[in-house]
């Protein structure tokens, strides 16, 4: 706290340091900050701003759905020679359970995830951008299968140039896949609030 004299008169300035225990009530109704705003939130963000102030996010909440199975996950880490296969134990190691209960987390990643805020449209319009050539619903599966055809989607559909530079060939993409691949990995961030 402090006093600084704006024309001439003294002015109280006042620090208000953001607290551990959101949201904030008045008049019983949840409000944020949105740019110089204070904006009434909507229950989605009234039920996130609940679950951040207990220190919980989306992810870690115990899911409804308890009978999971994790054969693609599995098929990658065997692929990769990460392990032999997906046991309790890894599971535990992975975070996916808490007091021997899945957690949304394991969901995401199971072979039939069944939340709704995880589908995943891929679209590839024609070049007048009125009519769509290609579409893909991806839902009902582990988020890293959704990622996977999504990169085979791109594949199919991204134009890549090669042009002469010199005595070099260079190769152009269309979108870059790093570009491509960084969109999806933020998507899977803000839609399903999870951390990659």
């Amino acid at each position: 706290m402090g006093i600084k004299m704006v024309d001439d008169k003294p002015v109280v300035i006042i620090k208000v340091y953001k607290g551990s225990f959101t949201p904030y009530y008045y008049n019983n109704k949840a409000y944020k900050r949105s740019d110089t705003a204070t904006v009434e939130v909507d229950k989605n963000e009234l039920d996130r701003l609940i679950r951040e102030g207990q220190n919980f996010s989306y992810e870690e909440l115990e899911a409804n759905e308890q009978e999971l199975e994790f054969t693609y996950l599995e098929r990658i880490f065997r692929q990769k020679k990460m392990i032999g296969g997906i046991t309790p134990d890894i599971l535990k190691s992975l975070e996916l359970v808490r007091n021997n209960r899945y957690i949304n987390a394991a969901v995401l990643l199971s072979d039939r995830n069944p939340l709704k805020n995880s589908t995943l449209a891929l679209i590839k319009y024609a070049r007048d951008l009125m009519n769509i050539e290609d579409r893909q619903i991806l839902n009902c599966m582990s988020i890293i299968e959704q990622f996977d055809r999504s990169i085979e989607f791109y594949r199919k559909h991204i134009s890549v140039n090669e042009y002469i530079k010199g005595a070099y060939k260079e190769t152009v993409e269309e979108v870059p896949l790093v570009a491509y691949r960084e969109a999806l990995t933020k998507r899977a961030v803000i839609v399903n609030n999870i951390r990659l």
